[in-house]
């Protein structure tokens, strides 16, 4: 038997906020994307996003059952992630 991934639920829970976060992750990206690898930007493209689902997830926490989260909490989940990216990036390169 196979054992879910622990975020499987939060992804579940979270469908529309994280097409929308994919979707405003992948605008932010565009510009930038000649100055990434593509080792870069599969990190951006791939990751586990546990960083924004927790914040997503607090958002959803307070917003009303129903209710789109506001465009302002999608966008500072995206900085969250870049953020983190940016910091794994800035590691290896410190590391070479």
């Amino acid at each position: 038997m196979d054992t879910p991934h622990p975020l499987t639920a939060a992804y579940q829970l979270l469908a529309e906020d994280m097409t929308r976060f994919e979707e405003t992750l992948g605008q932010a990206l565009a510009p930038q994307q000649h100055y990434l690898s593509e080792t870069e930007y599969e990190l951006y493209r791939r990751g586990k996003k546990l960083r924004p689902i927790l914040l997503l997830l607090s958002a959803r926490l307070t917003a009303p059952e129903g209710v789109a989260l506001p465009d302002k909490v999608i966008r500072a989940a995206v900085s969250l992630e870049m953020l983190h990216v940016a910091t794994l990036i800035h590691d290896d390169i410190v590391d070479d």
